[in-house]
C-alpha cells in the first residue's frame, strides 16, 4: 500500500500555517466582512493536496473523493458557522472556546491598560459614576470576564449600555481600543479553529488516498 510522502504532508501543514497567518492579518480589523482569502486559501491547499496525491495513486476519482469530498465534509460545519447562515447564532459560542482563553492572553496587557484608565477616571469621583463604583471594582478584579463578553456581534450594544458610561473622558479612543481588542481576540479564536480543522482535513484525506 502506497503512502503519501511525509514531505508532502509536512509541506501542506506549513502552507496551512501560512494560510492561518494570512487569514489573521486580513481579518483582525474587520472580522465580520467577507474575506476572499478565507476561501481562496482553502482552495489552494485542497488543489495542492490533490496533485500530491498522484504520488500515491493515479486514480482521479479516488483522489477527488479523498481530497475534495473529505475537505468539504470536514470543513462545511466550520464555514457555515463562521461565514454562513449560522454565523449570528453559533459563531460567538464556538469561537469562545479558544478566543476566551488563548485569544484573551494576547490582549490581556491592552485590556489592563484600558481598565487602569477606568480606575483613574473613577478616582476623580465624578458624581455621575458614584453608583457605578462597585461595578468598576468588579470589572478591574475580573477583567477577563468582562472582556470575554465582548464579541464583534454584540460590541456596539455592550459598549452603549455598559462600557460607555464608565468612560466619560476619552470616550472615542477607549471605544476604538476595546473594538480592536475584541476583533483581535475573536480572529485569534477563529484562526485556531481553522488551523485544527485544516490539520484534521489533511490527515484524514491523506489516509483515504491510501485505501
Amino acid at each position: 500500500m502506497a503512502e503519501v510522502s511525509s514531505n508532502g504532508v509536512i509541506g501542506l501543514y506549513i502552507i496551512s500555517v501560512i494560510y492561518i497567518f494570512a487569514l489573521y492579518f486580513s481579518e483582525r480589523n474587520s472580522p465580520n466582512k467577507f474575506n476572499m482569502i478565507e476561501l481562496l486559501g482553502l482552495g489552494i491547499i485542497m488543489v495542492l493536496e490533490f496533485f500530491i496525491g498522484f504520488s500515491v495513486t493515479k486514480n482521479v476519482g479516488t483522489l477527488f473523493l479523498a481530497v475534495f469530498v473529505t475537505w468539504i465534509v470536514i470543513f462545511a460545519p466550520t464555514l457555515l458557522i463562521y461565514s454562513g447562515p449560522l454565523k449570528n447564532s453559533y459563531a460567538d459560542e464556538l469561537n469562545s472556546i479558544f478566543s476566551n482563553v488563548i485569544g484573551y492572553l494576547f490582549v490581556a496587557n491592552e485590556a489592563s491598560g484600558i481598565f487602569s484608565k477606568l480606575l483613574m477616571e473613577n478616582e476623580k469621583d465624578n458624581d455621575s459614576l458614584k453608583d457605578s463604583k462597585r461595578l468598576i471594582a468588579q470589572i478591574y478584579k475580573s477583567q477577563n470576564i468582562f472582556i470575554n463578553q465582548l464579541t464583534p456581534t454584540n460590541f456596539n450594544y455592550l459598549w452603549a449600555n455598559l462600557f460607555s458610561p464608565l468612560f466619560p473622558e476619552e470616550n472615542a479612543e477607549i471605544k476604538e481600543k476595546l473594538q480592536t481588542i475584541t476583533n483581535h481576540k475573536f480572529v485569534i479564536g477563529k484562526c485556531i479553529w481553522y488551523f485544527y480543522t485544516c490539520i484534521l482535513a489533511i490527515t484524514v484525506s491523506s489516509f483515504f488516498m491510501t485505501i
